[in-house]
């Protein structure tokens, strides 16, 4: 009797010690599909271990490169939380239903110059020779259009701002300068672009902020809570 109770506590203890590999491994993978970056880190723990088997996560921090927030590619994303419960297997399905609950869940992505250039390269591809610049006060995008049989150079001037869940580009003012017209105000030409919808992560969240400054914009996305 005593052989099969040291026998079991011993069972226990190996597995204590390798359920959070496991686990680990498992919300890793999960996360890294959900981004679809290149390399992906990812603390996380519970007391007792098992727990994460069943999806409980006392602390949880995945920080990922070059990923997929939304419809473009950023440099870096976190997410952080703690006190969260969730459907493991369901972490990559963007469906906002994966997380059941959480004291706090933030996410955290950092929008590059390089990586809205990219965007609007492949979203405006008559446009030519784009180039963004960010600053706290506005993102200037420049490029070249067909334009009445002529090239024409453009100057655009635009905001990251969000509606109903939604975070977009809004472009704020287009100028054409044209030999044949010379210059055009023409407005919000291109209309709003969504960048990402909030509704459709691994959690259900909503906008927090979204900072911009030189070279880059810092969006931020909590988890509701039930009662919000």
């Amino acid at each position: 009797m005593k052989k099969v109770l040291a026998g079991i506590i011993v069972f226990l203890c190996l597995l204590q010690l390798a359920i959070p590999g496991i686990a680990r491994q498992m919300i890793s993978t999960k996360l890294q599909s959900a981004a679809s970056s290149e390399t992906i880190e990812v603390d996380v723990n519970t007391v007792p271990a098992f727990m994460m088997l069943l999806g409980r996560m006392d602390y949880l921090r995945a920080e990922a490169n070059n990923g997929v927030l939304g419809r473009l590619r950023v440099s870096n994303m976190v997410l952080e939380g703690r006190k969260i419960q969730a459907d493991i297997m369901e972490l990559d399905a963007n469906n906002g239903k994966a997380v059941s609950s959480a004291e706090s869940l933030t996410l955290t992505g950092i929008i590059t110059e390089e990586n809205l250039q990219q965007f609007l390269e492949e979203e405006w591809g008559d446009v030519e020779n784009l180039k963004v610049t960010m600053t706290p006060e506005q993102i200037a995008v420049s490029g070249q259009l067909e334009f009445l049989g002529k090239k024409a150079d453009l100057q655009m001037s635009g905001i990251i701002f969000e509606d109903n869940g939604e975070i977009s580009f809004h472009m704020e003012k287009l100028e054409i300068k044209n030999s044949r017209l010379g210059n055009a105000v023409i407005g919000n030409f291109f209309g709003d672009i969504v960048l990402l919808d909030t509704r459709r992560l691994y959690f259900p969240a909503e906008y927090e902020s979204a900072v911009m400054q030189n070279g880059s914009v810092i969006l931020k996305a909590r988890m509701r809570q039930p009662n919000e």
